[in-house]
């Protein structure tokens, strides 16, 4: 198993931690993720998935705060793993992402699963 570990740039305000497995790759999401953030998501979220993984895991239940262009990422992220083959699902999403995504009426960007 390969472990990436990224941090936000300037106050370290939110981490992104990459686990890669032969068919699977889990993505751990935590703090604040802002626009600091937001070219860690990329190369976690939307880089080309490795040749045999089947499923993306995303853990956000330690998201704090989430704003527009991080929650873009995430958002982008699922029909980009699709395409690519696999399949992505959230393990844990934190109160702050669950109701942002109800109140936007987006919950099938937040596959669950």
């Amino acid at each position: 198993m390969a472990i990436t570990h990224l941090a936000s740039q300037g106050r370290m305000r939110g981490e992104v931690l990459v686990e890669r497995d032969m068919d699977r790759v889990r993505v751990v999401l935590s703090g604040v993720l802002d626009l600091a953030a937001v070219p860690l998501l990329r190369a976690a979220l939307l880089a080309p998935v490795p040749l045999h993984c089947q499923r993306v895991e995303v853990d956000a239940g330690g998201v704090t705060c989430i704003d527009d262009e991080a929650l873009a990422v995430l958002f982008a992220a699922v029909p980009w793993t699709l395409a690519a083959g696999a399949r992505l699902g959230y393990i844990s999403v934190s109160e702050e992402l669950d109701i942002l995504a109800r109140s936007l009426e987006v919950e099938a960007l937040v596959p669950r699963g």
